[in-house]
């Protein structure tokens, strides 16, 4: 498989020259797991002496950094890939959560959810897209 193939968003081919250019890059991305959700990650590649390639990819679980960063963006250009992965951050929370409610632990309260941690997730998702919204 290619970085295209696993990748959420579009736009790879320039990240990767990029790379090539720069010898290293490292940042945030959204890539798609094998069911098609968005899998954000944090990144760092580079590249040996030799010129072999190589690059590290950590999955990122909390939704709430990543919104706070896009938030922060201020720079246009890296904020509208910011928003991007805060919402799939959001997204694959919100499925992990649905997940959780429909198949809880045993001995779990199925309505057991914090309804404070619900209504963050619906605000953020909220703030984000008028966000993106303005930020076009």
């Amino acid at each position: 498989m290619t970085i295209e193939d696993v990748s959420y968003q579009d736009g790879t081919q320039k990240m990767f020259e990029q790379f090539l250019t720069q010898g290293s890059l490292e940042g945030d991305y959204v890539l798609r797991h094998k069911d098609g959700s968005p899998v954000p990650v944090r990144y760092h590649a580079f590249v040996f002496p030799d010129g072999c390639k190589a690059a590290r990819w950590d999955p990122i679980n909390d939704w709430r950094n990543l919104y706070f960063a896009a938030l922060l963006e201020v720079d246009p250009i890296k904020l509208q890939d910011r928003i991007e992965v805060a919402l799939a951050a959001i997204q694959r929370q919100m499925s992990t959560d649905q997940a959780e409610l429909s198949a809880p632990p045993a001995g779990a309260d199925k309505h057991k959810q914090p309804a404070a941690d619900n209504r963050a997730i619906h605000d953020a998702l909220s703030a984000l897209k008028a966000l993106q919204r303005n930020a076009k």
